[in-house]
């Protein structure tokens, strides 16, 4: 969302990003407006070709409307290219991959299979399909590479978390303030794996 924040800024729009209400406004953007190319470069083109038409306006609670234009999958695509946020880090693809092939043998197979994207960013339209597609170039020689998104996204951390509460076991993996500040953070390995 940095990115996205950033292009506002240097398009003139002035946002508090301090305030909730502003992020708030950003995160809505950039869910509902932004999108993942499945072909970054040929959707460039066209935003060069055809910027008028591709450009969308989203009005702000204060009147003000915003013109977003090839911001909407610039900022996104930083995920796969780092490069256009101004990092030198690998894209995300490429640390997924780079965690497969370094997870034992046994479990590569299993992993290409059950890729699940999660997190707000998962919202996005277009992450699953270009994650299969950049996956699939990286480990060509896997056969079956599924990533998918589960369908609750927003509220998956949530039915997560009932339904480790909901565990018979749950009370055992509790941990009670007199347990951590004696033996610190060690006692989480100790008590939940």
């Amino acid at each position: 969302m940095d990115c996205l924040q950033q292009s506002l800024i240097d398009k003139g729009y002035s946002f508090d990003f301090s305030s909730v209400a502003d992020r708030e406004i950003v995160r809505y953007i950039k869910e509902n407006i932004c999108y993942v190319a499945s072909d970054f470069k040929k959707e460039m083109e066209k935003f060069s070709n055809e910027a008028s038409s591709l450009e969308k306006k989203f009005e702000l609670p204060d009147g003000n409307v915003v013109s977003i234009g090839n911001e909407r999958i610039q900022c996104v695509e930083s995920l796969f290219q780092p490069s256009i946020a101004g990092k030198e880090s690998p894209g995300l693809h490429e640390t997924l991959n780079y965690s497969i092939l370094n997870s034992g043998e046994d479990l590569r197979k299993d992993l290409y299979g059950n890729i699940v994207l999660c997190g707000e960013t998962s919202r996005t339209p277009g992450i699953t399909e270009r994650m299969q597609s950049e996956i699939t170039n990286l480990a060509p020689l896997i056969r079956k590479i599924t990533v998918q998104t589960p369908p609750d996204i927003k509220n998956s951390a949530w039915v997560g978390g009932s339904i480790l509460a909901s565990l018979p076991t749950f009370q055992q993996m509790c941990i009670t303030k007199e347990e951590y500040d004696e033996e610190g953070p060690t006692i989480v390995h100790k008590k939940c794996f």
